[in-house]
């Protein structure tokens, strides 16, 4: 959790040393570049971290390191063939890159990378060396970056930002390496890949990729679609205030949403049929009780502190952020509503819902757009999480009057 808030303070920091030492504009391109990294993980991933993140809990440390293999050696392949369809294309050219395609493919590619192989290192009880390493490629670079920039002006750049997030992405990656290579024996070297496995496992349930692009787009496409309807300035402006109001939903994300699930689980075997309801009901509040506590010193830090040393953009985006706010508290309680459906094992809709919530939300924030420029993300923001919470505490069966029975 330390680890977690650092790491957020430390976006947050980097976000006013862009606005104050770089431009507006230049925090757009990086929070185009946060969202290319957040999306082509599960883009890329073809559903196969479902299954092989379960499965790997119950292997031996020889079959764990080769099912580990074997899923990079699918993910470096889905990252070669995008490579070679970029330079073919002419991707490399396009604006949002912000001239910088060299750096940020190598950033997108070691990030898939790291994000294929965090959660699996987290099954193999290693959660203390998973979380440090993704601590040292999110945030450990970042007050280097700033004090270099403030003391050295020629430092202060887009270019060194993608290069120190490079050299700290390539630093976990050694350490990670030289941890597992001392763990790996002959067998690793002897046996052959079974990349058709995974990939048949993968195909076997395609709600699984269909949900995992879901989630992804719910939390980065709003910025692409600010970017291509008003530019690069207004995308800077929401890369800003969605590094505050993210930090508000990760901190009640982590310490509500992660751990209702157990909970949850076994509250839906029990013979009081009842206890689940009380159970998810607990957590909402908790979520609730914690998002409002944080809500209100943010909301004055950024209205009332921040124009103190000339920070005014989310001050004359009111709208934008105060709504931008509201939908941080509430969406780990939808979350919660989501853990309910996956606890009783309801996967197709937690699937559906979550696929159709990014369907709605794009459009939504498309409406809302150009109704109210800027200020109609945050709403559209709102108006998505109350449907979708909705719809998912209504399909976990919340409010129905009967019996809640096994899991289903």
């Amino acid at each position: 959790m330390s680890l977690r808030a650092t790491a957020l303070a430390s976006r947050f920091a980097l976000s006013i040393y862009a606005l104050r030492y770089l431009s507006i504009e230049s925090l757009g391109t990086f929070g185009l570049a946060v969202g290319l990294a957040g999306i082509m993980p599960p883009l890329l991933g073809l559903g196969i971290n479902y299954h092989l993140n379960r499965d790997i809990l119950a292997m031996s440390q020889t079959e764990a390191h080769l099912a580990a293999r074997d899923r990079l050696i699918v993910s470096v392949s889905m990252l070669a063939l995008v490579w070679l369809c970029a330079a073919l294309s002419g991707a490399w050219s396009l604006s949002l890159l912000g001239g910088y395609p060299l750096l940020l493919g190598l950033i997108v590619s070691l990030e898939t990378l790291a994000t294929d192989m965090h959660v699996m290192i987290i099954n193999r009880g290693h959660a203390v060396l998973a979380n440090l390493l993704l601590f040292i490629r999110s945030a450990s670079w970042i007050p280097p970056v700033i004090l270099l920039g403030i003391a050295a002006p020629a430092l202060r750049s887009l270019s060194a930002i993608f290069a120190a997030w490079l050299l700290a992405l390539i630093v976990s990656g050694v350490i990670a390496a030289l941890f597992f290579m001392r763990r790996i024996g002959t067998p690793f070297w002897k046996r052959a890949p079974r990349v058709c496995a995974l990939l048949k496992r993968a195909r076997a349930n395609p709600l699984i990729y269909v949900n995992d692009l879901g989630l992804a787009g719910q939390t980065y496409l709003d910025r692409f679609v600010v970017y291509w309807l008003l530019g690069s300035t207004a995308t800077g402006i929401y890369t800003f205030a969605f590094s505050i109001t993210n930090s508000l939903y990760v901190l009640v994300h982590v310490s509500t949403v992660q751990i209702a699930l157990p909970s949850l689980a076994r509250a839906i075997d029990d013979p009081d049929q009842e206890r689940w309801r009380r159970v998810l009901v607990s957590y909402v509040r908790q979520a609730t009780s914690f998002g409002l506590c944080l809500a209100a010193p943010m909301i004055g830090v950024v209205l009332y502190i921040l124009p103190m040393v000339d920070i005014r953009q989310l001050t004359e985006q009111s709208t934008l952020f105060l709504s931008m706010v509201c939908a941080a508290v509430m969406k780990p309680v939808s979350d919660i509503f989501n853990v309910g459906l996956y606890s009783r094992r309801r996967d197709t809709a937690v699937a559906v819902l979550n696929i159709a919530a990014l369907v709605l939300g794009t459009l939504l924030t498309m409406i809302a757009i150009s109704l109210t420029r800027l200020a109609g993300v945050g709403i559209s923001s709102v108006i998505w999480v109350l449907f979708l919470g909705g719809a998912r505490s209504t399909a976990a069966g919340l409010w129905s009057p009967a019996r809640l029975g096994p899991r289903s």
